[in-house]
Formats: structure tokens, C-alpha cells, sequence
């Protein structure tokens, strides 16, 4: 499989009560896909009726399909739920929490009838380890650079899974890394010529624009813009590196 190949991923946060899910379309992306780009993703947050489990996979799978209707996945990821020694996971085993959890994500994987090759499974320390909620909705703003203030937590996590998954994918399937810099360097070149035009000899405001440049586009490194600064605009070393503060 390569980018150029349809891909649709669903990523799932499972709930009996309050869902998040998260949709990525890289169906016309191209063969070197923006995961970043906001415009690829819907997002949100659904509430699963009925009176037991299959009753709420089910619905949450019709939610889901009305939610997708205009687009399919080819690809699913499910949070998977894991057992925690600490008092909070013990309780929610003993409620039958967690098996809860599991049957909801058994039942809505089923009813999407996708390959089982196309299904991932990852536990919450597979995925993001043991950082608490806000960690991850800050980690996950500073990739896209939007603010999620308004968003729940259920919905930033099926996002940052979404996104965790994505990553692994295009590390496995996208551009080799010489690839990635060339269309980076090229896109930052271009990027910071432009910012330039508009500052008429400012540089001050070039110096702003250059960070928040750096800000939007996450996937290009310091080290490459380090080099790239330095080689084709002279900027000095002192000033470079205010820039990548700015922008961190």
C-alpha cells in the first residue's frame, strides 16, 4: 500500500456514553499527504442508546455510518481497554467497566465488516503511554497549531489516536526522508521568500512571520530550517535560533 492508494481512517474512543471518534480522508491527497491539514478531518463526540451492549454498538455503528455518509473508512483504530492496578482501575474492573469497553469496541469493529488486516488495536499505553488528558490535547494543538479549547476530551483523544496511527503509517508507506526534506526545503524556501515580499525590509516582522511559519508547519525540523536560514536567507545564528523559540 502506498499514499497514493485511498485511504479513509477511522479512529475510535470507545464508550457505552459518550463516544469520540475522528475521521482522516487522504483519499485525494496525493502521494505525500498533510496529515496536519484540518480540512482532511471531521471529528465529534456520539451518545450510544440502548439497553445493553450489542444495543449500543449497534447504534453507535448506524451514528457513525449517518456521521460518514458521504465517505468511507478503509482502515479502523480502537482504542483498546487495558487493565490499571491503580484504585480508579480496579473499581472500573469490578463494575465490568472494562469488559464493557471491549464489548462496545468487539461490536462496532464487527458491524463495519472490514478486513481484519485493516484493524488496529492499541491499548492506551501503546498509544500515549500515561500521560494525563491535557498533555495529550497539548501535544496534539502543537502538531495541528489550532486551539481545542472547545472540543471534549473523548474527541481530542480519537484525534490523537487518529493521528498516532497516521504517523506510523506514512513512516512505513510515505516518501523516503530525502523525499520529505527536498519538499520541505522547497515549501519553506518558498514560504519564507513570500513572508519576506510582505514585510517590505522589516525585519522584525520577516523574523515573526518566519516563526510562525515554523508554528503551522510541524513537520519541518530544526534542524532542516537551522540549515535552510543559515544557507539561503543569512540570517545569523543568534537570531535563527529566537526564531525557533518563537515558533516552539
Amino acid at each position: 500500500m502506498t499514499p497514493r492508494e485511498a485511504v479513509g481512517l477511522l479512529a475510535i474512543d470507545p464508550s457505552i456514553r459518550r463516544l469520540g471518534w475522528a475521521y482522516c480522508d487522504l483519499a485525494r491527497a496525493g502521494p505525500k499527504p498533510n496529515i496536519y491539514d484540518v480540512g482532511r478531518w471531521r471529528s465529534g463526540v456520539i451518545h450510544p442508546q440502548g439497553p445493553e451492549i450489542h444495543h449500543k454498538s449497534q447504534d453507535a455503528y448506524e451514528q457513525l455510518s449517518a456521521e460518514l455518509r458521504d465517505s468511507w473508512p478503509t482502515h479502523l483504530v480502537v482504542e483498546w481497554p487495558a487493565f490499571f492496578g491503580t484504585k480508579r482501575g480496579r473499581i472500573a474492573a469490578a463494575q465490568d467497566h472494562t469488559i464493557g469497553l471491549a464489548g462496545m469496541a468487539a461490536g462496532i469493529i464487527a458491524w463495519f465488516r472490514l478486513p481484519a488486516a485493516n484493524v488496529t488495536l492499541f491499548t492506551p499505553m501503546q498509544w500515549k503511554g500515561s500521560v494525563p488528558k491535557e498533555a495529550t490535547r497539548a501535544r496534539l494543538e502543537k502538531a495541528f497549531g489550532v486551539d481545542s479549547e472547545d472540543l471534549p476530551h473523548d474527541e481530542v483523544d480519537a484525534i490523537a489516536l487518529a493521528e498516532f496511527w497516521l504517523r506510523g503509517w506514512l513512516a512505513r508507506h510515505g516518501p523516503s526522508l530525502d523525499e520529505r526534506h527536498s519538499s520541505q526545503k522547497t515549501d519553506l524556501v518558498r514560504l519564507v521568500q513570500e513572508a519576506r515580499g510582505r514585510c517590505n525590509g522589516n525585519d522584525s516582522a520577516w523574523w515573526r512571520r518566519i516563526s510562525t511559519i515554523l508554528r503551522r508547519r510541524r513537520d519541518i525540523g530544526a534542524g532542516l530550517a537551522r540549515g535552510i536560514l543559515r544557507q539561503e536567507f543569512k540570517i545569523r545564528p543568534k537570531q535563527i535560533e529566537t526564531i525557533l523559540r518563537n515558533a516552539s
